[in-house]
């Protein structure tokens, strides 16, 4: 769906793992040692905060790969009426808020990502 005025979007939730491959088999996994938030786009916040619809946004040839603990859901105001914020359980509290996640460079050669993944995830609880 075109949005009129394109904003943060294409955030994931609950991500365990992710890998970006490129067309020639190498690639980045990205394994986090809890849960993250991820999204990946051909856009920068820059791109996105300028244009006001999307038709102005020129895809870049850059893949941007963004990585949150956590994000504050929006409530009801993101359409403009009103003002219902989000429900308390999905706001982010002020604090110490720590994550960790593991970059792992991999080659065309190495097999599924899938691997990879079990293969880092069990060092973290070795």
């Amino acid at each position: 769906m075109p949005y009129v005025m394109p904003q943060e979007n294409g955030n994931k939730c609950d991500v365990r793992w992710l890998s970006l491959r490129s067309a020639d088999g190498f690639g980045i996994l990205v394994v986090g040692q809890g849960l993250l938030e991820a999204s990946v786009r051909h856009y920068t916040d820059q791109d996105l905060y300028r244009a006001f619809h999307s038709v102005e946004l020129a895809r870049r040839a850059e893949v941007y790969l963004h990585l949150d603990h956590a994000q504050s859901g929006l409530g009801n105001a993101s359409c403009g009426f009103g003002y219902l914020g989000p429900l308390p359980e999905y706001l982010v509290r002020p604090g110490t808020h720590e994550f960790g996640f593991v970059l792992r460079p991999f080659t065309r050669n190495e097999g599924e990502e899938t691997m990879l993944y079990r293969a880092i995830r069990a060092g973290f609880t070795a």
